[in-house]
Order: C-alpha cells, then structure tokens, then sequence
C-alpha cells in the first residue's frame, strides 16, 4: 500500500485566515519614546507590547508569538541596547530589532558597534532627531 502525502493536503478546502496584525515588542520605551519612532516603521494595526529589560527572556522572543519587531533605546535609565542584543543572540531571535537614538553625532560608528554586538541580528540604528532615512519619507 502506498501513500500519497498530498492527497491529504488536497482534500482540504483552502480557509481564508486573516493575517494577525505584526507583533512589536518595545523594550525600556515609553508611549512618549514610541511616538518619536518615524512614522514608516510601524504598521499602523501593529500589536504593540511595552516591557523591561527584565522581563525579556527566551520565551517572549522565539516561538509562534515572537514579536516581528524589537524597538528598544540606545540607552536609558538601567538601560543598555547591548545587553538586549546579547539576550537576544543567546534566545536565538530571528527577525528585527530597531535602536533607537534620541541624537547621535556619528550614527555610521554607533551602528558598526551595534552590528559587531551582534553580527547574527538583524539590527540598525535609527536617529530620532529626523536625520534618520526613515523620516525623509
């Protein structure tokens, strides 16, 4: 007896499913901060979710609820971004983060920092001083 795999597959009636608005985690931001955020960054039906540093663990960034985003400031009070890059490296996150940088005189060499952090992320600095591409749109 042979089986076909597809033919299982076949037999289902194709479900029209909605796609679940994009997932944002933002991490040691404010409502304030994330109101700075160049307008081209966020979908405007993204589900966003607030937390600390703390809070951040493998669990909340892997996995079918995994944000598809990360936005979190260069720095803040008890705030560093690359100690989020190294939690983020070791959970093994797959998709992008976003730092933002209220002014940064040399945004290239912040980012070339940030990238030999963490060389295996999909990480960028964004100025939100308006120098930044994202708000020339």
């Amino acid at each position: 007896m042979t089986t076909d795999r597809h033919t299982d597959f076949n037999d289902h009636p194709k479900r029209d499913v909605a796609p679940s608005p994009a997932r944002v985690l933002a991490v040691a931001l404010s409502r304030d901060a994330l109101a700075q955020t160049p307008r081209h960054v966020l979908a405007p039906d993204a589900e966003m979710v607030l937390s600390a540093l703390a809070q951040v663990g493998a669990r909340d960034v892997t996995g079918p609820d995994a944000p598809g985003l990360i936005l979190a400031p260069l720095t803040a009070k008890g705030f560093d971004a690359m100690d989020l890059l190294a939690t983020l490296t070791q959970a093994g996150f797959g998709d992008r983060v976003l730092v933002l940088a209220p002014h940064v005189p040399d945004v290239p060499l912040v980012r070339a920092d940030v990238l030999a952090q963490a060389p295996t992320l999909n990480v960028d600095v964004i100025a939100l001083d308006g120098s930044s591409a994202l708000h020339l749109h």
